[in-house]
């Protein structure tokens, strides 16, 4: 590489979860559980998911068993959400900034 090459950093991926205000979509924590409900609102820390079910699986004694929690309303960081999708669709968000505009809160 001489001197006058640069390199680029990857490109963010900015979020606005106004696209998925009062859609069910599956959220996935890097804590390797998962919710599944409907995005109510948002800011630039926490998430608000409604009607809430938390899928989680545990392996013990090479067994894996699935737990399956319903949680109700429920208020997550966003700094632990790993990847974001629609019931009905599947969107992967590789790298997650929050854009500063915030959504609604019922």
């Amino acid at each position: 590489m001489t001197t006058t090459e640069t390199t680029q950093p990857p490109k963010d991926r900015t979020v606005s979860f106004n696209q998925y205000l009062d859609k069910e979509c599956f959220v996935v924590f890097n804590q390797h559980h998962e919710i599944k409900g409907v995005i109510k609102g948002w800011d630039s820390l926490n998430l608000i998911i409604a009607d809430a079910t938390e899928y989680r699986s545990i392996q013990n004694n090479c067994q894996s068993k699935e737990l399956v929690r319903i949680l109700g309303e429920v208020l997550v960081r966003i700094q632990t959400i790993e990847s974001i999708f629609p019931s009905q669709g599947y969107e992967k968000i590789e790298k997650l900034t929050i854009s500063p505009a915030k959504g609604k809160a019922e």
